[in-house]
């Protein structure tokens, strides 16, 4: 059997083989007008003092003194648990446009929460100086 993707491509498959393909199809997120405008960035040539998209930052809750350290991605990126904040986030919104020392305030189910910006960069990963600095500071 063969299958027409496309006016130029013709794929030779089984009716089951054909099957599979349809049912993957079926299960993958639709592209919408938003997918085609996407503009890739790259985030290794970017820099600055303040926090933009795809900056990596590494927040202290003021009250616990626990710090996390999240990247600020795209929404199809976003990933909480593996540290990646989607930039339309509460969080990610409060914190876009400040800077190291800086402390912001959000809103969450459990009431406001206040976070110091420990550091921030725009490698994926804190630089040595970054975790240092961190460390210092939970030393006080």
């Amino acid at each position: 059997m063969a299958v027409r993707a496309s006016r130029e491509i013709v794929i030779e498959a089984t009716p089951e083989a054909i099957l599979d393909v349809l049912a993957d199809v079926a299960t993958m997120p639709s592209w919408s007008p938003v997918h085609t405008r996407a503009e890739v960035i790259d985030t290794s040539k970017l820099s600055g003092s303040v926090i933009k998209f795809g900056a990596t930052v590494t927040l202290a809750d003021e009250e616990t003194d626990e710090e996390q350290t999240f990247r600020i991605v795209g929404e199809d990126e976003a990933d909480i648990r593996n540290g990646r904040l989607s930039v339309t986030s509460p969080l990610a919104r409060a914190l876009i446009g400040k800077g190291e020392g800086d402390s912001v305030e959000v809103s969450t189910p459990r009431g406001n929460k206040s976070y110091e910006i420990v550091t921030m960069s725009f490698s994926p990963k804190p630089a040595a100086a970054a975790r240092k600095r961190g460390k210092a500071r939970a030393a006080r």
